[in-house]
């Protein structure tokens, strides 16, 4: 009989922390769908800059595209998964010189038999346009110790944008859903074992 009361408040302990689990994450799901529905509602278009201009323009945007030249020879290349690397390159502005700060860091996600080619390709014509998402910051000070950088410093993840609407709204819909049932849940437990 002991036995059974102590797998019984195991099972509800358990059942209460995945509530408390679920509880804390919704909110966080509901922020992302809202801050993500915001940004594709906002941002339609890329908003355009030049590297040469970035620093006095930029303003937090998160879907952007930037006209400037890669700064190749100071790429930064780390394994992925198995056949597929990343490669961090500085865009700059056409006549920068390796003096001056660095602002803008695009990510390319290649195969790996690619890099050589693409490395070649960007090294004879350097001149480049990235459009994709605003990255979070990375540890760029490892990845380029001979560059100095002044912000804002913005990752620019290549060819990627903002979610289809859909989707936020989905994400956005169902945070709600979870938000409102976990706290409803938790509230009763807490009234009802309160009022005992």
């Amino acid at each position: 009989m002991n036995g059974e009361n102590e797998e019984s408040v195991w099972w509800a302990v358990q059942r209460h922390f995945k509530l408390l689990l679920l509880a804390i994450g919704s909110p966080i799901l509901v922020y992302f769908g809202f801050t993500s529905l915001l940004t594709a509602l906002r941002e339609r278009s890329p908003s355009h800059f030049t590297a040469e201009r970035f620093a006095e323009d930029y303003r937090d945007q998160q879907w952007i595209q930037v006209e400037g030249r890669l700064a190749v020879e100071y790429a930064y290349t780390k394994a992925g998964n198995t056949e597929f690397v990343y490669v961090d390159v500085p865009l700059v502005p056409l006549d920068w010189q390796p003096d001056q700060a660095v602002h803008i860091i695009g990510r390319f996600y290649l195969p790996r038999s690619e890099v050589y080619a693409w490395k070649a390709k960007w090294t004879r014509s350097p001149q480049c346009t990235l459009t994709g998402q605003v990255l979070d910051s990375m540890q760029y000070w490892d990845m380029f110790p001979t560059l100095t950088f002044a912000e804002p410093i913005v990752y620019i993840n290549e060819g990627d944008s903002p979610f289809p609407l859909i989707f936020n709204l989905f994400m956005l819909a169902l945070g709600g859903f979870m938000f409102l049932g976990s706290w409803t849940w938790l509230l009763r437990i807490v009234f009802l074992r309160g009022g005992r």
